[in-house]
């Protein structure tokens, strides 16, 4: 199923962060769709796409990173980018 917003997302959103874990939004297939108001006839910009949200667990140190401050915790994000996005997108494959 495709989500919709008006907001362009991030491919991965960090949304919270607790006890060595993060809550992630992964969005990836994102389409801009043009969506007309059939009673004002007004256009608006729609964004659809897949989502997921996952809680990644992190190790204690990944590349030198000690993950206790946001700025290393969205360098791991970024370092490890394929490897989340996979999951993801696998996460969502039923058999």
């Amino acid at each position: 199923m495709k989500v919709q917003s008006t907001i362009q997302p991030d491919e991965i959103e960090i949304d919270r962060v607790r006890n060595g874990r993060t809550r992630l939004l992964v969005h990836w297939d994102v389409s801009e769709v043009t969506h007309t108001d059939e009673i004002t006839g007004e256009s608006q910009t729609l964004y659809e796409y897949e989502e997921k949200v996952l809680w990644w667990t992190f190790p204690l140190e990944s590349d030198g990173l000690v993950l206790n401050n946001i700025e290393n915790i969205e360098q791991y994000i970024q370092n490890n980018k394929t490897e989340i996005l996979n999951f993801a997108k696998g996460s969502k494959i039923s058999l």
